[in-house]
């Protein structure tokens, strides 16, 4: 049943142009447009003796664009939209006869995390692009990617850093959209939650946190998770592991409070 309602909800968004883009699409375009900005505005006045181009480092930061709070703010637009959009347009009421309601809430995460995941697969590719095409304007070396087989650890670790905390903000909108059933609503209150997360972690000092505490706080996992990733520090043991178990659980809980609200809601006018 969930399979039947990730399809459904897959077409939808597939035909929702306007949702498709500035929820999800313009996150890799607006990363290519302003790293091409950039490139051709400062590689261009500044002369830099370049012996090679690290293509590892690039692509491992590309990967983490879900740590970008405007990249977060924008895909929170495309989770209000879809979680919320049956509210908006008064489908509810012709979906839910032939679905669970619980299968209905996770097909619709289920989506989104496989569209940021995606997303940011699409930004990786897009720093690869631009590493070749910087190589080619200014005759640099071609990226390298030595050592691409040790960072696999790393890479991996930032790619599922970024769709795990962008997940919990998908989780979050389900939530809210049940909540207060408005997709402007949703993604007014998902992108306050966002900043105030991100104010609130770079105030908070990992020093004087247990590492218990440090999973508390999404962007302080993801953090951990890295650190442990590239053999900077950080907490020992077993507790860099278990960050992504922190982060997906976290999501996790968010969408099974969706879907018990959810279950008890009065659809008949929506």
């Amino acid at each position: 049943m969930i399979g039947d309602v990730m399809r459904a909800e897959a077409e939808k968004l597939r035909r929702d142009g306007r949702l498709l883009f500035w929820g999800f699409l313009s996150v890799p375009c607006a990363f290519f447009l302003f790293q091409l900005a950039a490139m051709l505005f400062f590689r261009a006045a500044v002369v830099v003796d370049v012996s090679h181009v690290d293509g590892v480092r690039d692509l491992s930061h590309a990967l983490g664009i879900g740590g970008n709070l405007l990249a977060e703010i924008f895909l929170a637009g495309g989770a209000a939209g879809l979680m919320a959009g049956d509210y908006r347009w008064e489908t509810w009421r012709y979906i839910v006869p032939r679905s669970g309601r619980t299968a209905l809430i996770a097909g619709k995460v289920l989506v989104f995390v496989l569209a940021v995941a995606a997303v940011v697969c699409l930004v990786g590719l897009a720093a690869v692009v631009l590493g070749f095409l910087e190589a080619g304007l200014w005759r640099h070396p071609m990226p390298r990617f030595d050592g691409l087989a040790t960072a696999l650890v790393p890479l991996a670790a930032a790619f599922l850093a970024s769709v795990l905390k962008v997940a919990i903000w998908g989780a979050l909108a389900a939530l809210l959209a049940v909540i207060t059933r408005s997709p402007l609503a949703t993604l007014s209150s998902v992108s306050l939650i966002i900043v105030i997360e991100a104010v609130t972690a770079g105030r908070l000092s990992i020093e004087h946190l247990s590492p218990l505490q440090q999973l508390a706080v999404p962007s302080l996992a993801v953090e951990m998770l890295l650190n442990w990733s590239v053999g900077s520090g950080g907490a020992d043991g077993i507790w860099p592991l278990l960050a992504p178990l922190s982060l997906a659980g976290m999501a996790v809980l968010l969408a099974a409070a969706a879907a018990v609200l959810f279950h008890w809601q009065d659809l008949a006018r929506e």
